[in-house]
């Protein structure tokens, strides 16, 4: 740790850095991320007969200290996977909805990449014939 104040530019002299007087501003980046990291395991090295989870949704620390409260944050859970897959379902709905509506079209329209039909094998007037001719027809009134 001494390589560390040393890096910030402070002097270890016998006491911890207090790292709530430091602004944040006046340290970079680098800085930040070390010190999210010392904290986090500070935290992770106090010894408590609870569990702590970080609500993102009230910007909270819950403290799991009794089993209502550890069922309510499963409850929680098993919600939020709800949703995930409802939302994997109906992207798996949409794509074989896609893939059901190409089959049908190449079907209904009897597209065959293989062969072409007796139409397209008919020469017209002016067309040698082949796939893509089209013969035109004259409508008498």
């Amino acid at each position: 740790m001494s390589n560390f104040y040393t890096w910030l530019g402070f002097e270890k002299r016998g006491r911890a850095m207090d790292f709530d007087s430091v602004s944040p501003e006046l340290l970079p980046a680098r800085s930040k991320s070390i010190l999210f990291t010392f904290h986090r395991e500070f935290a992770g090295s106090i010894q408590r007969p609870f569990g702590v989870r970080y609500n993102p949704y009230t910007l909270s620390v819950e403290i799991l200290s009794n089993s209502e409260k550890i069922a309510a944050l499963v409850s929680e859970l098993r919600g939020d996977l709800c949703i995930v897959r409802n939302a994997l379902k109906k992207i798996h709905a949409r794509e074989e909805t896609v893939e059901n509506l190409t089959h049908m079209l190449t079907d209904t329209m009897h597209i065959d990449k293989e062969e072409p039909s007796d139409e397209d094998r008919t020469p017209s007037p002016g067309n040698q014939g082949g796939v893509g001719s089209v013969t035109p027809t004259r409508v008498d009134q």
